[in-house]
């Protein structure tokens, strides 16, 4: 009415009847997981705490699993998301972890206690690469868990722009340039990242980590036992431990490519290393020479000065059949070889 007033109202507004009116009265605060506030005498906003959502005029719980999964947003494509009151939960496929929002790739090192063990091959046929058989006392050192995937790498080739020591750091990858950015391509994400040694070297530095030697890498593949095989001396390098060619499966156990990292959590190593047979034959420190004959026992990387014009290799590729998966192989390529089946792990002291 003309010349009528509401006064002073405290925590309200004055309606068109002239009344105090606060309508966050009406709705119970938005409920239990909310606070509302008004913004005149009829419209009120609820802000709702995290997991929630407003119906109605009331925060209610909100299933974060329905539309989109937010567990694979680091590339698990299997991976298993369970609504929970006010928030979600991630069952992870092997080689993820919950990282409280989604399940990404374990990035975590595996310590290799200090030890003295047997490297080669100890018997007198079969390649004399592998020979002689000569025992390498190490210090301890760390490893990666699992081969360096495409994701990971992604920063990097975006802080270099594919150069590393004056030379490409990607070969093969399914990481490519667009615009003024790498990215990696759908679907690839959690495979490993295909390398030039240099390449490898340069990330493992980037990360304040190095490449391991070759003597580190045959310990944490084999152990203090001299197995054959990560996972023992039985059964013989398959498709139900390695990402390989064996005799009844074609190449990538039938796929024609590497599969994405730790996809064989049979074929692990005494330390838990996943893919150390098969998957991407790995980078080492060391280059190559054509036996053990005056190798270091010391566990340190054998280094020419000047550098060699070959680097070695451990591990076999997922092109390779059951003797190059064993953990004495060895091989060699160029440090500049950019095919599809080159990648690495990192190992620190």
């Amino acid at each position: 009415m003309p010349g009528f007033e509401c006064g002073t109202c405290e925590d309200s507004f004055c309606s068109a009847s002239y009344q105090c009116i606060n309508p966050c009265d009406a709705v119970n605060d938005c409920g239990d997981h909310g606070s509302c506030e008004a913004t005149n005498a009829i419209d009120l906003v609820c802000t709702c705490d995290d997991g929630y959502i407003v119906d109605e005029n009331s925060c209610v719980d909100k299933d974060e699993c329905t539309v989109v999964n937010p567990c694979n947003d680091h590339g698990d494509v299997d991976a298993v998301c369970s609504n929970t009151i006010g928030s979600y939960s991630c069952t992870c496929t092997a080689a993820y972890e919950w990282s409280g929002t989604s399940c990404t790739i374990i990035t975590s090192m595996a310590t290799i206690p200090g030890n003295t063990f047997w490297q080669g091959n100890k018997n007198v046929t079969g390649a004399s690469t592998n020979r002689p058989y000569h025992q390498v006392t190490l210090s301890t050192f760390k490893i990666d868990m699992y081969e360096v995937p495409n994701w990971q790498y992604e920063a990097f080739i975006n802080s270099t722009d594919n150069v590393c020591f004056s030379q490409p750091c990607l070969g093969s990858a399914k990481l490519l340039k667009g615009g003024t950015r790498w990215y990696c391509l759908n679907g690839f994400k959690t495979h490993p990242v295909i390398v030039t040694w240099y390449g490898a070297k340069a990330y493992c530095e980037w990360m304040g980590k190095r490449l391991p030697t070759e003597s580190e890498w045959e310990f944490a593949a084999r152990g203090t036992d001299e197995r054959n095989n990560p996972w023992g001396d039985n059964p013989s390098a398959t498709c139900d431990y390695a990402v390989m060619d064996d005799d009844t499966h074609s190449d990538g156990c039938d796929e024609g490519l590497y599969w994405k990292v730790g996809s064989k959590p049979d074929g692990i190593s005494p330390y838990g290393l996943y893919d150390m047979a098969g998957n991407v034959k790995e980078w080492v420190e060391d280059d190559w020479h054509d036996n053990y004959t005056d190798a270091p026992t010391d566990g340190s990387a054998w280094i020419d000065f000047p550098r060699g014009n070959y680097r070695v290799t451990k591990g076999g590729s997922w092109r390779d059949p059951y003797l190059p998966q064993r953990t004495y192989s060895r091989y060699y390529d160029v440090p500049t070889y950019d095919w599809d089946e080159s990648g690495f792990r990192c190992a620190s002291d």
